[in-house]
């Protein structure tokens, strides 16, 4: 087989030359410092020169050069430094003496010769293979090894060759380990199932192999296709019940999402193209466990929207029959009531009248037989009026509502029970780590297929609600059982105590952390890995948190007086205005472009190109793949037809030179999201690297980040798209949640249902791009939790978000320092009342919270999953609330900052700003098909998306290129300040100058008629 393709020819030749150097980099990397040893051996000019250069270039790059790979400018700097007048012929370096040199540099460094290590580097390329690594991952991940173990870095064929052979043996290991498992019958049921039609015809377009029927997972929530979505699902779960021995082998786990996607991408024919029978089980054991995993989420993902929309349909239902329903005869019961009480008052009364106007009797007398009066009276007749008022205000409102609600849910029983009903069914529980007693429900449930008696377990329902579960001549009703089931299994599901035994979204919170044996054997060096040091004493850490309430609480209201910005409403809450930032009226960049200038956007992803060369990051699926990566033209084309919402196959269609099947084969072997994220970095990388964009920054060594959703309809049917009648009407759609950096960087991406709150969602971009490292990250109110500002924080990333009712948030303190230690010192902003940190929730969480700040900051868990996991327990989970405890001390910080400082509320304006802006930006960008996304899978959507960053981030490098460039060329320093100044008020985010839209061409064929009019023309329609 041949070696798989690390890097393009051009990156190779530089990988394996020496680099070229700035003249400061050659001051600091060639000198002359020599070692003691060798210094006899130093006598002649071509010896030192030699010497000289080749401790250099170690010190730059951990690998050696044979002399004839010397640059010539870098052997004249050396020549000139050593005094030399003459020119040096590098050829007269001999191999013994550089042979000589090479071990002595090794030493001096203590570095090891990579001859000596090439086992322990074949060893650590076995072992990364076993990761989801791609081999151009793992190719960088081997030259770190290298560098953290001090050995010497061989040259590209080494890497290549090495991974190569890495990969094929990891395979054949898997192959044997999967042959050696498998029993005859499994064997037998694969090697069937490889070739097996949908339906006992012959295969053809319409009845297609079982395994393509089976890769895609139905999106539509309709009772027939979920139907089929079961139907399909039981030949998955008969298999991988069939293989329960494969899949508890842990040797497997961390790499079957490659070979099962790997079967997804391709077309039968590629498959069947497989000659290796043992090779071609794998890859089918690999996509029956890939399946069936994605589809249990799936199916929940559908269960807890149906269940949720019935109920939210069912409130809607009866909300408009109680308006209608007649209350009249029972308000005239209880008006009744009322009037006998008043009667009975009022006779009261009258005695009282008649001992006080008559005369046989003195004061003393009448003042105590009123007394007896009343006192004879078990109760006051007022408090029974004012009871049986309330009464009528609420004149059997609750139990009548209750009542219309669940006939209202028992008449609607075919809408939920054809839909979920039969996904119940197929849900495989953690039954370890599940309610017992839901579990047993379920249990008993899925054992009679979905058919209740009246001796089914009733536990689970509320007592106050089981009477729901008979009609009104007393029978048993099963369809009332289910509904309170089906919500039940919802709830617990949303709540953490149902989770799936395979599954990426609803495993257990202890499934997502660290486990705690590797956290007790590793847990100091995780915690300096998550540079989280400063809370590996709880008391400390604890300590400190208090010093700086106390003194924020202290500055905010020392600094009342001089603020001017901050008054105190009748309510005596803080309230403060913000000075306006300096408007960005300058329209610099787009004058400086030109106002008549339109330059295709083929010609901007060219340009950026030569400059970034991110199309060598399209690289093929294949880890083993040759193949080279596509043409420039085609990956623009794609990038276009994704990013601008064309189409991909439309792309093909009217474009000249790429047919739309070429085209859509590019995008599926090619267009994965690493692929993309990578082609970004490439663009982002290059932005950082030039001066312009630092203008931009607030503050020298600090950044400020923002992120927002962006709504979008979603016009085909998706499990991952949401109703929102705000925003899509009677539709649904997908939030588009972008991150950018004050340099105009789009850094981010991810598509979320538009149901979903954005919060969780925030420390994805922050934790897990590649590239960028922020120090305060705004948001608007709907990105802000307590929990985010807890863990935000904890991690040395300042959460400043805009919250829009900002005085109405609640202010906490500790028990050490309550509310009237600061009324004594005449405060005026307090912590609110009885408002304290529960500080013994969070000392008996500490290490739990350091467990999963650790299991965040070092990818172990995507951040949004557990934190959607973790939020669902709420009311229950100890750990959730010592974060969210952690997340008060945090937000009461910054709010206290946010009071007393204009330029942070000023900061957060203009970084939200930003993400506005570049969401004006994004739907220039994404004309095509009415802005409106046609892909149903998250995945489908997220590659758009980061194609689209992909174009934006190209038009904001070459704006930064082409004004660099006219900088470059003006000779008076005050005529560049004088631009930069105006650049400063202008934004680098524009886009007017772009043709998004293509050209037209007009050179137009008329010799043949388009239409045969005669024709036309006779044709008779009645």
């Amino acid at each position: 087989m041949p070696r798989i393709n690390l890097l393009k020819n051009k990156d190779i030749e530089i990988f394996d030359n020496p680099a070229e150097l700035t003249f400061e980099e050659k001051k600091v990397l060639f000198t002359l410092e020599f070692d003691n040893n060798l210094e006899p051996n130093l006598r002649k000019d071509i010896t030192i020169v030699g010497y000289i250069l080749q401790k250099g270039y170690f010190l730059a790059q951990k690998k050696f050069f044979v002399p004839s790979q010397f640059r010539e400018e870098d052997i004249n700097y050396v020549s000139k430094l050593c005094g030399l007048e003459y020119k040096i012929d590098i050829t007269e370096y001999k191999r013994s003496l550089y042979t000589q040199h090479r071990t002595s540099i090794l030493n001096k460094f203590g570095y090891r010769a990579f001859s000596d290590c090439i086992a322990l580097f074949e060893k650590e390329a076995l072992e990364l293979v076993k990761t989801p690594q791609r081999p151009k991952e793992i190719f960088y991940s081997l030259i770190s090894f290298l560098e953290e173990k001090k050995i010497e870095q061989p040259k590209h064929y080494f890497f290549a060759q090495t991974i190569s052979k890495s990969l094929n043996v990891f395979e054949q290991n898997l192959v044997n380990l999967i042959d050696k498992n498998l029993s005859i019958t499994q064997k037998k049921l694969l090697d069937e199932m490889m070739n097996l039609p949908s339906n006992n015809d012959e295969v053809t377009s319409k009845n297609p192999y079982l395994i393509t029927k089976l890769k895609k997972v139905i999106q539509t929530i309709t009772p027939r296709k979920i139907k089929q979505s079961i139907d399909d699902f039981n030949i998955i779960r008969d298999i991988h019940f069939h293989l329960s021995n494969i899949t508890k082998l842990n040797e497997i786990s961390g790499i079957l999402n490659y070979y099962a996607v790997w079967v997804l991408k391709a077309e039968h024919i590629q498959f069947d193209s497989i000659r290796d029978i043992e090779r071609k089980r794998l890859y089918i054991v690999s996509f029956i466990i890939y399946q069936y995993r994605i589809r249990q989420d799936a199916f929940v993902d559908i269960f807890l929207q149906v269940v949720q929309k019935y109920y939210n349909n069912a409130n809607k239902s009866i909300a408009n029959d109680f308006l209608k329903k007649d209350l009249k005869p029972n308000k005239q019961k209880q008006l009744a009531k009322i009037r006998n009480i008043i009667f009975s008052s009022k006779k009261q009364l009258e005695k009282v009248k008649q001992i006080i106007f008559t005369n046989q009797y003195v004061d003393s007398q009448k003042l105590s037989l009123i007394k007896d009066i009343f006192t004879s009276e078990n109760h006051s007749l007022h408090d029974d009026i004012i009871q049986e008022i309330d009464k009528l205000e609420n004149l059997g409102t609750a139990a009548l509502k209750e009542e219309l609600f669940f006939k209202e849910l028992n008449n609607g029983y075919r809408k939920i029970h054809n839909r979920v009903a039969g996904i119940l069914l197929m849900l495989e529980f953690n039954t370890e780590m599940s309610d017992s007693n839901m579990i047993s429900v379920i249990k008993n449930y899925q054992a009679k297929n979905g058919k209740i008696t009246h001796t089914a377990p009733r536990d689970f329902i509320p007592k106050n609600e089981q009477k729901w579960l008979f009609t009104e001549n007393g029978e048993f009703n099963p369809q009332m059982y289910k509904i309170f089931l089906f919500r039940e299994a919802a709830n617990h599901i949303k709540g953490g105590t149902l989770n799936l035994r395979f599954s990426d979204k609803y495993k257990s919170i202890d499934d997502y952390l660290i486990g705690y044996n590797r956290w007790n054997l590793e847990k100091k060096e995780l915690i300096e890995r998550a540079n989280i040091n400063h809370m590996y004493e709880m008391k400390d850490a604890l300590l400190l948190l208090k010093e700086n309430m106390v003194e924020h609480y202290k500055k905010t209201n020392e600094n009342i007086l001089t603020n001017e910005y901050l008054k105190f409403g009748k309510d005596n809450k803080p309230r403060v205005t913000t000075p306006k930032l300096t408007e960005v009226t300058s329209h610099f960049v787009h004058e400086a472009i030109g106002e008549n200038v339109y330059i295709p956007l083929t010609k901007i992803l060219s340009d950026i190109n030569y400059s970034t060369d991110f199309t060598s990051s399209f690289l093929h699926y294949s880890r083993k793949s040759s193949k080279d990566s596509p043409a420039g033209s085609i990956i623009y084309a794609a990038v276009i037809a994704l990013g601008c919402n064309i189409g991909v196959r439309k792309m093909g269609k009217i474009s000249t030179g790429i047919g739309a099947d070429k085209l859509e084969y590019v995008v599926r072997w090619f267009f994965s999201r690493d692929n993309i994220d990578e082609a970004n970095q490439m663009i982002l990388k290059i932005t950082d690297k030039l001066s312009l964009p630092k203008i931009y920054l607030q503050k020298k060594n600090s950044l400020h980040t923002s992120s927002d959703g962006q709504k979008f309809n979603v016009t085909v049917p998706s499990i991952n798209a949401t109703h929102s009648f705000k925003y899509f009407g009677t539709g649904k759609g997908i939030s588009a949640y972008s991150f950018i950096d004050e340099k105009s960087k789009l850094f981010y991406n991810s598509v979320i249902s538009a149901s979903e709150r954005e919060a969780g969602y925030i420390l994805d971009g922050l934790l897990h791009n590649k590239d960028i490292e922020s120090d305060m990250h705004s948001t608007d109110t709907h990105g802000y939790s307590e929990i985010i500002f807890g863990v935000c924080n904890s991690l040395g990333i300042l959460f400043a978000p805009r919250i829009k009712n900002y005085n109405d948030q609640l202010l906490y303190t500790f028990k050490d320092f309550p509310r009237n230690t600061y009324e004594s010192k005449g405060y005026k902003i307090l912590p609110s009342k009885s408002m304290y940190i529960d500080e013994n929730i969070i000392k008996e969480q500490w290490e739990n919270i350091l467990r999963l700040l650790c299991s965040i900051k070092l990818g172990e868990v995507k951040a949004s999953i557990i934190l959607k996991r973790l939020s669902s327990y709420s009311k229950q989970h100890p750990l959730y609330k010592a974060m969210k405890e952690i997340g008060r001390i945090h937000k009461t910080l910054f709010l206290l900052r946010y009071f007393d400082e204009p330029y942070l509320r000023q900061s957060i304006e203009k970084q939200l700003n930003k993400i506005e802006l570049s969401h004006l930006f994004a739907k220039a960008v994404f004309f095509g098909n009415n802005q409106e996304f046609k892909y149903e899978t998250k995945e489908e959507q997220e590659i758009a998306v980061a194609c689209r960053h992909l174009i934006q981030n190209a038009i904001i490098l070459w704006n930064y290129l082409f004004i660099s460039n006219k900088l470059s060329e003006i000779e008076q320093k005050e005529k560049i300040q004088e631009n930069i100044e105006l650049m400063k008020n202008s934004s680098i985010m524009t886009w007017q100058h772009v043709n998004m839209h293509g050209e037209y061409d007009f050179v137009i064929d008329i010799e043949k008629p388009p239409f045969d009019m005669i024709k036309i023309n006779s044709l008779n329609i009645n």
